[in-house]
């Protein structure tokens, strides 16, 4: 068992550096050989006849060949993460395209959040020329938040995306946790990030977060852990939902809004700017108005700013989705 626990501990805990990963899991498989030729060599063999030596090596084995692989996996994707390149916007809707059709299909209850969800609600895509001729470029990856129903779950639909976005042309994904070692005890977390890769003909990554909802079904959350008598606790300092506590009211999602998403629609939170402050790690005061820096060319003025996001919003809200048109109320050019 303490083999065991440090071959977990070594793999949940190490989420930043496949290549870390993979060192540690084959020092920690050579330690524990090590320990159990030592312990068959100072004992005698009646001794030993019920201690379960051949079970506990074939598990370290098994467990560490596993690890071994999984690190050899997320390597393969880190190297490609490394490379991003440029993406067009016709590029980007292809792999929208793909990440949609691939979560339909699988009928799971998912939606943008993030960069994602901004870029779709101030222009239904992940760029816009705005009025001034300026362009201005919100996402180059795909942000989505999936529901699932445990971690059982997750290692499904994990395996089923993959194989799906590999028949589109895509690398792989890899799964980790959001949780580190020093944050929180490991029995309070599972894996609930999955990133995917494309690295052909162009680079994208999908970044999937996964949640699930409360027994009542009023709450949505990342991690939890479950006591003797049932009861949730919610580890609040962890995951994508961390800077509200770790949960999320359902009534921020449902009943869900459209988003237009280039050519299509996709499922919109009922309030995006909740779930936005929620999971955004900038302190933006207004949601609605794109920081200066990330404009491209030109020198562009609030007015014409204000006026290409209220005609885009317009085209939006026409095909029946949310924009970021009714946010623009609440800002001022000083909040940018």
């Amino acid at each position: 068992l303490s083999v065991q626990n440090s071959l977990a501990r070594v793999y949940r805990g190490t989420t930043e550096s496949p290549r870390e990963l993979l060192r540690q899991v084959q020092q920690t498989a050579q330690a524990a050989k090590q320990l159990l030729a030592d312990i068959e060599g100072s004992m005698a063999a009646d001794a030993l006849a019920d201690w379960p030596i051949p079970q506990l090596q074939a598990r370290i084995h098994d467990l560490s060949m596993r690890l071994q692989g999984e690190a050899a996996i997320a390597q393969s994707v880190w190297t490609a993460m490394e490379q991003p390149g440029i993406v067009s916007e016709k590029q980007y809707a292809q792999a929208f395209d793909d990440v949609s059709a691939t979560l339909e299909g699988l009928g799971l209850e998912w939606w943008p959040c993030r960069g994602t969800l901004i870029a779709l609600m101030r222009y239904g895509s992940s760029e816009a020329t705005l009025s001034d001729g300026t362009r201005h470029v919100v996402e180059r990856d795909i942000d989505v938040m999936i529901k699932i129903n445990g971690a059982e779950h997750y290692a499904w639909i994990a395996r089923k995306i993959e194989i799906e976005l590999r028949s589109r042309g895509w690398l792989g994904c890899f799964a980790k946790t959001s949780a580190t070692w020093e944050q929180e005890p490991l029995w309070a977390t599972r894996k609930d990030l999955l990133y995917c890769i494309k690295n052909q003909p162009y680079f994208m990554l999908l970044d999937a977060s996964t949640y699930l909802y409360s027994d009542d079904g009023t709450e949505i959350f990342v991690h939890e852990h479950r006591t003797r008598n049932g009861t949730r606790f919610v580890p609040p300092s962890v995951g994508p939902l961390s800077r509200v506590g770790g949960v999320l009211p359902s009534r921020a999602l449902r009943p869900f809004q459209k988003c237009q998403a280039f050519q299509r629609t996709c499922p919109c939170p009922q309030q995006p700017n909740v779930t936005l402050r929620a999971m955004l790690l900038s302190d933006w005061k207004c949601i609605a108005l794109p920081p200066v820096s990330s404009i491209v060319g030109g020198n562009m003025s609030m007015v014409h700013l204000l006026d290409g996001l209220h005609r885009h919003g317009a085209v939006i809200e026409r095909n029946g989705c949310v924009s970021m048109t009714r946010y623009l109320g609440q800002c001022l050019p000083d909040t940018r």
